[in-house]
């Protein structure tokens, strides 16, 4: 994992996983020997500990998805453990054709191809791998999660109160984060790895540029040298001696995660768009008064838009935990709980998908592009329609129905009608 660079939170995750289940191996089959037929049962009930609960260690529930992510890292270390020492797997990977799966995998299968075709500037190179061979791995214990769940029919934010939630802080940096979360559908961690620069207003409409933190390119004037351009990683090395926040550990308070995005062209950067006209106005007028009043008095420390307005840390990057604690702080002023539905940071990207399938009445596809999603199963997630707004299109569909019906249907019909 760490030579396949996965980021610091999948590392953390993985680590996590594989010490719980040495703590399950440990503390309730209290170190037994094992044969190979039996360590696919151990799996079973580790994986059952982590989704139900087990009073012996004393663990809660996490659910299942949770529960798979943590059977499938444990699985990975085993993996690696088997080639490298010689050691048991205790959940072996196992090939099959895909025509010896049912029609509903096969079907996902050419689906995910399909897709991968539109994104993978190496596909033509998918022929030579086990995929394009109509072969596919997987661990032998793959539980399967979702069957017979109802997925909650609200997750995103109550649409009424997104304005009392901008307008009841007062503060000028969380009105212009809040913008970005909800009519930008920017995940809570984006708008901190926002550069100054990235921000430009022509025709006074604000312009966001979404750029990996890492390895997207950037222009920069260096002392002594003069104009630069390469990557972000490098510019923040020799420029401020700092590394891109989704590489700092998590421990470390300024960590920001990055999370794959659906890049335009060839960037490393994804589009950005304003879920509603005039939004980019309003968020380019607070800019001008939010770079003159805090961010352009600050010394050139770091690069970052967002930063902190309290006084100890005054200056600093502004923290996933302080954007956390307004976001809420807000909420209640209006009258919302976190245990609300929808009522979190996340719950404003939730309504992004919403407005774009239920007013906007977008294609998925379209706002797969607008949400920066790799993949268009990650949009149906948030791909989510107001049961109002299917009941009124209904009906407009039937009245579109009855006035282009042909004159001999009418007619065919009213006589269907009179002999019954």
């Amino acid at each position: 994992m760490v030579t396949e660079n996965m980021s610091p939170m999948h590392l953390s995750k993985a680590v996590e996983a594989t010490g719980l289940f040495y703590d399950y191996y440990t503390g309730v089959y209290k170190s037994k020997n094992l044969v190979a037929n039996e360590l696919q049962g151990l799996l079973r009930n580790f994986f059952e500990a982590r989704a139900y609960g087990c009073v012996e260690l004393g663990w809660l529930p996490v659910g299942r998805k949770t529960a798979k992510y943590d059977v499938r890292y444990a699985s990975a270390f085993s993996e690696f453990c088997a080639k490298n020492f010689g050691t048991l797997s205790i959940n072996p990977v196992e090939k099959k054709l895909i025509t010896a799966l049912n029609f509903a995998e096969q079907m996902q299968h050419h689906a995910n191809l399909k897709h991968r075709q539109t994104w993978d500037m190496l596909y033509h190179l998918i022929p030579s791998t086990q995929q394009g061979q109509g072969i596919k791995t997987n661990f032998a214990f793959n539980p399967v999660i979702g069957r017979g769940q109802r997925r909650s029919s609200v997750k995103y934010f109550p649409p009424e109160k997104i304005l009392d939630l901008i307008n009841a802080t007062d503060n000028l940096r969380d009105k212009l984060a809040f913008l970005l979360l909800f009519f930008g559908g920017l995940r809570l961690s984006e708008p901190l790895h926002i550069y100054v620069n990235d921000i430009t207003t022509p025709d006074g409409e604000a312009k966001i540029k979404i750029a990996h933190p890492e390895s997207s390119n950037y222009s920069w004037n260096a002392p002594f040298i003069g104009n630069q351009t390469g990557q972000r990683s490098r510019f923040l090395l020799e420029r401020y001696q700092l590394c891109p926040r989704n590489k700092l550990g998590l421990k470390n308070p300024f960590h920001a995660g990055w999370k794959g995005v659906l890049h335009t062209e060839n960037t490393d950067e994804g589009g950005f768009y304003w879920l509603l006209p005039g939004i980019g106005n309003l968020f380019a007028k607070l800019h001008r008064q939010y770079l003159h009043e805090f961010r352009a008095k600050i010394d050139d420390k770091h690069p970052y838009y967002f930063v902190n307005l309290n006084e100890d840390q005054y200056g600093t990057p502004l923290k996933i935990s302080n954007l956390t604690k307004s976001f809420y702080r807000a909420a209640k002023r209006v009258g919302l709980s976190a245990s609300d539905p929808g009522v979190n940071p996340h719950g404003a990207r939730h309504f992004y998908g919403y407005f774009c399938a239920s007013f906007l009445k977008l294609p998925i596809d379209k706002t797969q592009y607008m949400m920066r999603h790799a993949k268009i199963s990650s949009t149906q997630v948030y791909y989510t329609i107001d049961e109002r707004v299917v009941r009124t299109e209904l009906q407009k569909a039937h009245e579109r129905l009855n006035s282009d019906l042909p004159e001999f249907i009418k007619k065919l019909d009213k006589l269907a009608k009179n002999e019954h």
